[in-house]
């Protein structure tokens, strides 16, 4: 083995050739040799040519105050922000931004997809959108199960409307109906048309 071994302030490592690189390699896996790490002069970044691995409990940290972090703890993975606001952007024209999840069977779907095309927000259970967003308001497949629903515009109803209770109430001056509303209690009363 060799060994480089600093025991008295910083170990600095300088290339002072304009535009030129420091590069880090060493085995390929294959019998020859490769560039794992380069500090590129020229472009002024660095350039990992190899997977980047960090063991767990460990993590990714950016920003001077570690402001954002990503890690694994063996078991979970977190992502955290701590300063100002956490952007997700896709500037692909039309594209789309997927939040996937195991679906139930083994495979991964679609639960939240953010539809750059078509500027809907698609809701889905186990890959069946349930809830898309429109230009006019939003579109809902299925039913809707809900403690209390208020609506300060018009409901228009394509179906049969059911509604039970102990009390209803319709509070109108005109109720106009093109075949029959028909109100029916529990028993027959006067009240009833």
């Amino acid at each position: 083995d060799t060994y480089l071994d600093n025991a008295t302030g910083h170990l600095v490592l300088r290339n002072q050739a304009n535009d030129k690189d420091i590069v880090l390699q060493t085995d390929d896996g294959s019998g020859g040799t490769t560039a794992y790490l380069t500090l590129d002069g020229a472009g002024g970044r660095m350039v990992a040519n190899r997977s980047f691995r960090i063991a767990d409990t460990y993590g990714l940290q950016l920003g001077d105050g570690s402001d954002f972090q990503a890690s694994f703890n063996g078991n979970h993975t977190f992502i955290a922000n701590n300063t100002g606001i956490l952007y997700l952007t896709q500037n692909v024209d039309d594209g789309d931004i997927h939040i996937r999840s195991e679906d139930g069977s083994g495979g991964v779907t679609n639960y939240i997809t953010l539809h750059g095309g078509t500027g809907e927000v698609r809701l889905s259970h186990y890959g069946n959108v349930k809830i898309k967003t429109q230009p006019d308001g939003i579109d809902v497949t299925g039913h809707i199960d809900a403690t209390t629903l208020t609506t300060t515009g018009n409901v228009a109803v394509g179906g049969n409307l059911t509604v039970t209770g102990t009390t209803t109430t319709v509070n109108t001056v005109t109720m106009n109906a093109q075949n029959a509303v028909v109100f029916e209690g529990a028993t027959a009363d006067a009240h009833e048309t």
